[in-house]
């Protein structure tokens, strides 16, 4: 009888066991991966003003170079990364230079567009997003994402006309017309 009690015994010290390595798995395991890394982040966005076009009528062009800073904070290297960037005005995507990307581990990269040239003002919002080149590359958090940059470009709209030379011209031609009826008396 006392041989049944002991099984017994050492069965629920067993299934204790069980039991809170399963706990400790649960709460220590999410932990150990997330010390990975998060994976790929865009660290900063930038737009340059590399020049402003005279205006053709009353649209000014600005032209900008896009910059995108992308970091890598996972412990495994990323390949064939792409970053783009959404046009806002002709909604077309535009890919940042260079097309594909490899970031190692903790690595930094720059990554930058050709010139943008647009006759947008106001505050303008920038989407960058990046993710790798390869379709078949299942996408994750991990691995691809996006930025909101709020461009703010100034309204500098120029006027073709000059004020109040629309009415000078109105009173010459009234008085023009007053004079040669007079002639014609």
């Amino acid at each position: 009888m006392a041989l049944h009690y002991a099984v017994r015994d050492d069965m629920k010290r067993v299934w204790f066991l069980c039991f809170m390595i399963g706990i400790l798995s649960m709460v220590l395991l999410p932990i150990l991966g997330s010390a990975q890394g998060t994976g790929l982040e865009i660290q900063s966005v930038n737009a340059q003003l590399l020049k402003t076009r005279s205006p053709v009528g009353t649209t000014v062009i600005h032209e900008y170079q896009i910059i995108a800073v992308l970091y890598n904070n996972d412990t495994a290297t990323s390949e064939n990364i792409t970053v783009k960037f959404l046009d806002p005005e002709v909604n077309n995507t535009l890919n940042l230079f260079p097309l594909n990307a490899t970031l190692g581990p903790k690595e930094t990269k720059v990554f930058t567009s050709a010139t943008w040239p647009t006759a947008l003002s106001g505050p303008i919002t920038l989407n960058v997003s990046f993710a790798p080149r390869s379709l078949e590359v299942v996408l994750t958090p991990k691995n691809s994402g996006y930025y909101h940059y709020t461009l703010n470009i100034p309204s500098t709209q120029k006027k073709t006309s000059t004020p109040g030379f629309e009415i000078v011209l109105v009173l010459c031609a009234v008085a023009l017309f007053l004079l040669l009826q007079r002639k014609k008396q």
